[in-house]
């Protein structure tokens, strides 16, 4: 067999067991990274920009109905809102 030949069957047969080695990867990166190697890690679930928003909305309505709605927190509030919608682009 030529090196040609060899090299050939050698990318043939990464090919035929690409899947298997795909997936001892992700299997190998998942046990490194996992607190305790028996499951992957939690993915990080945040709440909604929808949520968010009707969040600060309470908050909002909770200080005017309490007479505390000053020009610095409605403004700090408008900071707030800016944020989330930022935030929402990413």
């Amino acid at each position: 067999m030529t090196t040609g030949q060899i090299l050939a069957v050698a990318a043939a047969v990464l090919v035929a067991i690409w899947p298997q080695v795909y997936a001892a990867g992700e299997q190998a990166i998942g046990w490194m990274f996992a607190d305790d190697g028996d499951h992957p890690p939690a993915k990080r679930l945040g709440p909604t920009y929808q949520a968010a928003m009707i969040a600060l909305a309470n908050v909002r309505l909770r200080l005017r109905s309490t007479d505390c709605l000053d020009e610095t927190r409605k403004q700090a509030i408008d900071v707030l809102t800016l944020g989330l919608v930022d935030g929402s682009d990413k």
